[in-house]
């Protein structure tokens, strides 16, 4: 696509995060620096330029094309905004994996939904760090429920 990056590095940019047979995407999220997320967000930007430029030149007949370059638009567009969430955010990918999960997000939305996936996230990375808290609270709230009177 461009001089400095091979087809394979733009199809890993644009492809979505891994999704395991389980339906659980993948737990191992990277640690990305503050300049690489700037990084991401100007490679893409760089291409949505491209192929704006390539939209206005292909003729208005040309159904196929200008759909297929509407449709990558859109999906680089997509993906720059999920590396401006986990960029935002102080539980990174762990929210963009979230948020994701939650289909109620809309564009109209979005700053909702996205704080609930940030918090489920953190809790999640603080249950994940201290798992048996998750354990006794579940133990505790059972035996509340089923205590005879």
């Amino acid at each position: 696509m461009t001089e400095n990056h091979s087809d394979d590095e733009d199809t890993l940019l644009l492809n979505e995060p891994t999704v395991h047979a389980s339906g659980a995407k993948s737990s191992s999220v990277p640690q990305i620096s503050d300049q690489t997320f700037e990084l991401f967000t100007s490679y893409f930007d760089n291409i949505v330029s491209e192929l704006q430029k390539l939209q206005k030149r292909t003729s208005a007949e040309d159904f196929v094309s200008t759909n297929l370059i509407s449709g990558l638009i859109l999906k680089i567009n997509r993906r720059n905004k999920l590396i401006q969430i986990a960029d935002k955010t102080p539980a990174g990918w762990s929210t963009v994996q979230e948020y994701e999960s939650d289909d109620l997000a809309s564009d109209s939305e979005d700053e909702k939904p996205s704080r609930q996936a940030e918090s489920r996230a953190l809790k999640t990375i603080k249950e994940k760090k201290n798992p048996w808290k998750t354990v006794l609270k579940t133990v505790r709230h059972r035996c509340e429920t089923y205590q005879l009177y």
